[in-house]
């Protein structure tokens, strides 16, 4: 699992300008059909994010020496091998190219604190990764539903983080600007029509983090923070 971090972050570097060159000498494509796939990877990209996030949080890497970092490792693979096919079609999209590089380099922060064991980093660059998704999103989506609740989980994501790193008071601020999101989102007629599950049911997951955070009991957040994101 030891990987030279040097020669990673060179080869990263290299395969995005590599990306960028055979953008550039390729065209023709549908926009709109490579905004559809855009979406698509993001989704995956965020699935596979919280599949980590979540196993954490129920103690699924738990083992008998710690953690099961050879599980975490091969998990995050999937992130890495993936990133290459999500950025040559986020190029397609005239996404900020500090956008795509940030993004490569979060992949690339996340296998090296997971190959060196870095408990306490990994929530951090799991974060940093899907920090970036809600702002790729809103360069050429029109979907205003779907932007909305990834920021609505961007921020819930934020403030679980903060409360597993014990900075409680930034956690608390956090989740209350969640409550205020959702708040206003269910003034939104067009996403109260489109969604098809219980609204209400969204809003106490968020009041039932919230307490949880207020408490500060790292045990109970972790459970109303899996039920957050399983349930929206």
């Amino acid at each position: 699992m030891k990987i030279n971090i040097k020669n990673f972050l060179c080869e990263i570097l290299i395969l995005t300008m590599l990306l960028f060159t055979l953008t550039a000498c390729t065209g023709g494509t549908d926009e709109s059909k490579i905004k559809e796939k855009a979406s698509s990877e993001i989704d995956f990209l965020e699935s596979e994010i919280f599949k980590m996030a979540l196993k954490y949080a129920k103690g699924e890497y738990n083992s008998e020496d710690g953690l099961d970092w050879e599980s975490i490792y091969d998990e995050s693979e999937i992130l890495n091998e993936s990133w290459s096919t999500v950025v040559l079609d986020l190029s397609k999209l005239n996404i900020p190219e500090e956008q795509i590089n940030g993004l490569g380099q979060d992949v690339a922060n996340l296998v090296i604190s997971i190959s060196a064991q870095n408990e306490d980093e990994l929530f951090t660059n799991l974060y940093s990764i899907y920090s970036r998704l809600p702002q790729i999103e809103q360069v050429y989506s029109d979907d205003t539903i779907s932007k909305s609740k990834r920021e609505l989980k961007r921020t819930v994501f934020l403030a679980y983080v903060y409360a597993e790193n014990e900075n409680y008071e930034a956690s608390k601020n956090e989740i209350q600007n969640a409550s205020n999101r959702y708040n206003e989102m269910m003034k939104d007629t067009n996403y109260i029509k489109n969604s098809s599950y219980n609204l209400n049911k969204i809003l106490v997951e968020i009041e039932e983090l919230k307490s949880a955070i207020n408490l500060e009991n790292i045990a109970l957040i972790r459970i109303r923070f899996v039920n957050f994101i399983e349930e929206l």
